[in-house]
């Protein structure tokens, strides 16, 4: 916003006036067109913010232009910096407040070297900081994430798996943690004494845990990775992902998969 002061008072008063003239006429001009009375008081409100704009505009490029004109200017055209100025004066501080005749007998001291090279001042500067790399930052939090919830995987699918269906839900977990696509060749696994239920609980707390897309989006997981669930509609699994009554089933729903854990190892 503009700063006005008295030099920029009386054009600014004089563009508001104008403004307020041709904004006058465009209105009788869209009441004569027009015979609508909103349509010509937009026209002028139009016309009156456009010769205001304008002039702001106007002014503004033009104290733009006037600074980069004046940036350009050569440093020995400036004031002060004239080749006549008098040298100064040449003090000597290599000893400061001392007289000449202790002056003089420094600079003989100094004349009389005895041949000894000094030792140079080492300075042992301490290392920077290393910069933690966020990359592995980020890559050990997620492991510490992943490991906790393949707890819970072991802990509830163990009795009804075997060892190397155990070991190949671990890998398939983690691939659905990183967001990546099963294999093509995925061996599915068929859980022992699961019902149905227990395998959309199991998946919907996979999903809450890790917050990796919507919620319906691991139930083509589901389907890819559980046997029984494969022959069943995307509608029927998405709509029984989350159970009201969820512990009357083996595994249920569990909003908050570390607080489980360590209850269950107390």
């Amino acid at each position: 916003m503009l700063k006005l002061d008295k030099d920029k008072l009386i054009p600014w008063l004089a563009v508001v006036f104008a403004g307020l003239l041709l904004g006058v006429l465009g209105r009788y001009i869209a009441m004569q067109q027009t015979g609508d009375i909103g349509t010509a008081n937009l026209t002028f409100v139009i016309v009156l913010g456009g010769v205001v704009f304008a002039y702001y505009l106007f002014i503004t490029l033009w104290e733009s232009a006037q600074q980069l004109i004046a940036n350009k200017r050569r440093p020995d055209e400036l004031p002060g910096n004239d080749d006549d100025d008098e040298p100064e004066p040449d003090y000597n501080f290599a000893y400061p407040y001392i007289s000449d005749d202790e002056q003089d007998e420094l600079d003989e001291s100094g004349d009389d070297d005895s041949g000894e090279e000094e030792t140079p001042l080492i300075i042992n500067t301490p290392p920077a900081p290393k910069r933690p790399d966020w990359v592995e930052v980020r890559e050990r939090e997620f492991r510490e994430k992943l490991v906790l919830f393949q707890e819970y995987v072991h802990f509830a699918m163990e009795p009804h798996v075997s060892a190397e269906e155990l070991a190949r839900l671990d890998e398939y977990v983690e691939l659905f943690a990183r967001e990546t696509s099963l294999p093509k060749d995925i061996v599915p696994i068929r859980p022992a004494r699961l019902k149905n239920p227990d395998l959309y609980h199991f998946g919907w707390n996979m999903q809450n845990y890790f917050g990796v897309g919507k919620r319906e989006e691991v139930v083509p997981w589901l389907q890819r990775v559980f046997t029984p669930l494969r022959d069943l509609e995307f509608s029927t699994i998405k709509g029984k992902l989350h159970d009201p009554q969820t512990r009357r089933h083996t595994i249920p729903n569990i909003d908050n998969i570390p607080k489980f854990m360590a209850e269950k190892r107390s």
